[in-house]
């Protein structure tokens, strides 16, 4: 797997002042506050995005006792890797060593080597589109992909295999739903006071439930919007919200070297 290259970074100050709003969930939000500070700025955690189990397991344990029968499973996320791993451990079952598995991102297929699994293919770009076209290129007719995610999973990669002749199973093993009440007010009340200089997205969930809480209407040119890669940005700018900054590697660090360059831009 390729590294990110830190070239991006330049010194350590370029974010003196400035208030980010990280909208993951604080459990993951480590990286992101780390490069922030490191820079002279000033992360604000809220969770725009909530995560719990499904309303039943039944699909996912279904595909679960059968492993054997699937070629690959496709993972899109660490909250999937996570929430899958703890599942096939409570049931008991053990991963068949044969299975192809894929991550959609560095922090995924880091997820799936902590469970112990041994990860096929991620994409250097780490975008679900990359993995996309790697599995357009693949001889994947007659193969049967388990897609295990949340309820807002669909996506255009099932669509590609199953066009190029895959069965795939969508299997639901996460709920992914708006924040609490409190969490809502907090983010209106300190975006309607113009407390953010920018607000960083890792997600098209986030983007969404952004959307939702505050009128994309009402983000001023003062607040620079930041997406961790294209799914994210199309998901905003069919908000109609307009983008600033986009990380050219879809990881954290890759989304921070690019608000620093940003920033650093004498023009900014």
């Amino acid at each position: 797997m390729q590294k990110h290259s830190r070239a991006a970074v330049v010194s350590s100050n370029v974010l003196e002042g400035k208030t980010i709003l990280i909208t993951r969930r604080a459990e993951q939000a480590d990286e992101f506050i780390k490069e922030i500070e490191l820079r002279g700025g000033r992360p604000v955690v809220i969770p725009l995005i909530q995560i719990s189990d499904p309303k039943s397991w039944f699909g996912c344990d279904a595909a679960m006792e059968n492993l054997s029968s699937y070629n690959g499973i496709i993972f899109t996320s660490r909250n999937s890797v996570e929430k899958f791993f703890r599942r096939l451990r409570e049931k008991e079952i053990v991963m068949p060593p044969e299975i192809d598995i894929y991550a959609v991102g560095e922090r995924t297929g880091e997820a799936i080597k902590e469970e112990g699994a041994a990860v096929t293919f991620v994409p250097e770009n780490f975008s679900a589109a990359a993995l996309e076209d790697f599995m357009s290129e693949k001889k994947v007719q007659g193969k049967k992909f388990l897609l295990p995610g949340g309820n807002l999973n669909a996506s255009d990669l099932e669509t590609t295999l199953i066009q190029r002749g895959a069965s795939v199973s969508r299997v639901e093993i996460y709920k992914n739903t708006m924040p609490d009440e409190g969490t809502m007010n907090s983010l209106r009340e300190r975006f309607f006071r113009n407390e953010f200089d920018v607000i960083a997205f890792a997600s098209s969930s986030a983007v969404k439930n952004f959307a939702h809480i505050v009128s994309p209407a009402m983000v001023s040119s003062k607040t620079k919007i930041a997406v961790i890669g294209p799914s994210t940005r199309e998901t905003a700018l069919a908000l109609m919200i307009p983008i600033d900054i986009e990380a050219k590697q879809s990881t954290a660090l890759g989304l921070v070297d690019a608000i620093t360059e940003f920033y650093s831009n004498p023009n900014t």
